[in-house]
């Protein structure tokens, strides 16, 4: 397996050692002082995940990870602070941070845990962005069902197929589409049971 490497983005030498000793047995990391530097890494090659300060030079960790976002960067990011505060761990993960991480010995020593459980939750986000569009896209109707028969899901082409809109579609009973259908009655009662 390729070694995984995480940016961190810390002014603090003294904490960069920490998060660096912290993460040394799962990750290879690759540490500046400014986002201004973290910019540039970020647009020159792709890491397993970033790991940055609320606080920093220029501008905050928050707005490293906007910028992030507006450039289509994708890689989970957990933004660390020495304060323990509820309203910026919140803005953190409303802005889509994967987590918020107080820098202490005790939260620091488990911050390996955090990196690697947001590298996977990424991952699976990913892939079902990937299949969603496979499904969203595919030229044959997809319907998901509940176990009464009803419609989770529906891809475009249910409209080509039974000419339901898909949002007309999800809520009824899936039984509905078939109705016209040769075979219909069968299909009907397939659903039903």
């Amino acid at each position: 397996m390729a070694e995984r490497v995480v940016l961190l983005v810390e002014d603090s030498t003294t904490d960069a050692l920490i998060v660096k000793h912290a993460l040394r047995d799962h990750f290879k990391v690759e540490h500046v002082r400014t986002p201004r530097e973290a910019r540039e890494r970020l647009e020159a090659s792709r890491y397993a995940a970033v790991v940055t300060d609320y606080r920093l030079p220029e501008m905050s960790g928050m707005e490293l990870l906007s910028w992030m976002t507006s450039r289509g960067i994708a890689a989970p990011v957990i933004v660390i602070s020495g304060h323990g505060d509820e309203r910026v761990a919140t803005e953190a993960l409303k802005a889509g941070a994967y987590d918020y991480v107080v820098k202490s010995e005790e939260t620091l020593s488990s911050l390996s845990v955090a990196v690697l459980q947001a590298i996977r939750r990424h991952e699976v986000e990913h892939r079902a962005h990937i299949l969603q569009q496979i499904v969203e896209n595919a030229s044959d109707t997809i319907l998901t069902l509940r176990m009464d028969g009803a419609v989770l899901t529906s891809n475009r082409a249910v409209q080509a197929m039974f000419g339901y809109e898909p949002a007309d579609v999800v809520g009824g009973p899936a039984s509905r589409l078939f109705v016209d259908a040769p075979g219909a009655e069968g299909t009907a009662q397939m659903l039903q049971a």
